[in-house]
């Protein structure tokens, strides 16, 4: 599904129908992790302390510029999905 600019309630429906977001550390992610939605939220090292979402149901990771945050965000997409 693609969305242009939705109106945010809609945007907000969207989401917390979704089986799981992946996104950046963005309005749009936090706008997904507190609507419910499993979401993987990757972050800057700076800033995952101070900004990760505080919901059950976010996992928020930080980068380290390497192949593994690929997979780290795989494997918690993938535990999400079961």
């Amino acid at each position: 599904m693609v969305l242009l600019e939705p109106e945010l309630p809609h945007l907000a429906a969207v989401l917390g129908a979704a089986r799981a977001y992946l996104g950046g550390d963005s309005g749009v992610s936090h706008l997904a992790a507190a609507v419910g939605a499993p979401s993987v939220v990757l972050f800057p090292p700076a800033t995952r302390r101070r900004w990760a979402p505080w919901s059950p149901t976010a996992v928020p990771i930080e980068l380290t510029g390497t192949d593994a945050d690929v997979e780290r965000a795989i494997d918690a997409l993938e535990g999400m999905l079961g």
